[in-house]
């Protein structure tokens, strides 16, 4: 069966979720002259997980309900692990998707098909079998996709791809893994998989709640300085006034917040010299600058920035990130 038939005869989502899968976990039995069967194996503690996919999955793919087991490993501190297994029926799908997906006993990514079923869901089932959220003290630090098993050629071409699908900016590290380190890029990528992560996956997922801050505070800010006239203080607190809680509403709902982001994100490597002004901000101001922290991870001076180019967002005209 060509691609192009395969693509028009099962879902694109089934097709998606597979190809989430075998970017994670998932791969296939190979033995001299059978069909290859779809397998994947979870810890115990990820069993609602495996159950999961084995649910969404089980049709397409004519799964085996997930079995445990239990292997003796003096190794280890328990002295034993546990797991459960799927493995499934030979399939038409399985045996389309074999060759696609390996070459000899080498997993490979197909990135012609990849192009096609790499949806956020694809991502986020990636993520939730091979991914890791790294946080300290409270503040995310980076996320992990573990995709050493890939050649580094091939997680060039991955961050390539998931750019131009999701303007997400991956790096590989020495060990051959995709990392995000930064922060607004971080809340982007975790907003994205968001609706799609299993709840007892809920640990790959970080949003704080927000602090109430009842005291004015005093802070620098950083902007343009055609940005201040002369009262910096007054022209700051009057672009909050009027901007700041639209500029929330916009960054908390999903349907904007993603659109806006991307265009953001096109805009961040333009320079324009900052300069930093001392200033006191309300305890309603901080507030909500806060939640929009918590929401983007935007940092306080591109936020008021942002307040003063608001009526031109659709433009971002130069819009830095300090």
């Amino acid at each position: 069966m060509k691609i192009e038939d395969m693509m028009s005869k099962y879902s694109h989502r089934h097709l998606s979720l597979i190809s989430g899968k075998l970017l994670g976990d998932g791969g296939f039995s190979i033995q001299p002259k059978r069909k290859p069967r779809t397998r994947f194996m979870h810890c115990r503690k990820d069993q609602d997980w495996c159950y999961c996919c084995y649910t969404q999955l089980k049709d397409p793919l004519r799964l085996n309900a997930p079995v445990y087991k239990k292997v003796i490993d003096p190794r280890l501190v328990k002295g034993y692990s546990e797991s459960y297994y799927v493995q499934s029926l030979s399939s038409e799908l399985s045996t389309v998707m074999q060759p696609l997906w390996y070459q000899g006993k080498k997993k490979v990514i197909p990135f012609e098909f990849l192009a096609d079923t790499l949806t956020p869901e694809c991502l986020a089932w990636w993520y939730q079998d091979d991914g890791h959220l790294k946080a300290e003290n409270g503040k995310l630090k980076k996320v992990i996709l573990s995709s050493e098993s890939f050649s580094i050629e091939e997680n060039n071409e991955l961050i390539k791809l998931i750019n131009s699908k999701f303007s997400i900016i991956f790096t590989s590290d020495k060990q051959n893994r995709l990392l995000i380190y930064d922060l607004p890029q971080i809340y982007y990528f975790l907003r994205l998989v968001r609706p799609y992560i299993h709840p007892s996956m809920n640990r790959k997922l970080f949003f704080p709640s927000p602090k109430i801050i009842a005291q004015n505070k005093r802070t620098t800010i950083y902007l343009p300085s055609h940005f201040i006239n002369n009262r910096p203080t007054k022209e700051i607190d009057e672009a909050l006034c009027r901007s700041l809680n639209h500029l929330k509403n916009l960054l908390e709902s999903d349907l904007t917040y993603f659109p806006f982001m991307k265009e953001l994100f096109t805009r961040k490597n333009e320079t324009i010299p900052l300069k930093g002004f001392q200033i006191g901000l309300s305890g309603s101001h901080m507030t909500t600058i806060n939640k929009i922290q918590l929401c983007t991870g935007l940092q306080k001076s591109t936020i008021v920035q942002l307040c003063f180019l608001f009526k031109k967002l659709k433009g971002l005209q130069q819009m830095p990130e300090s």
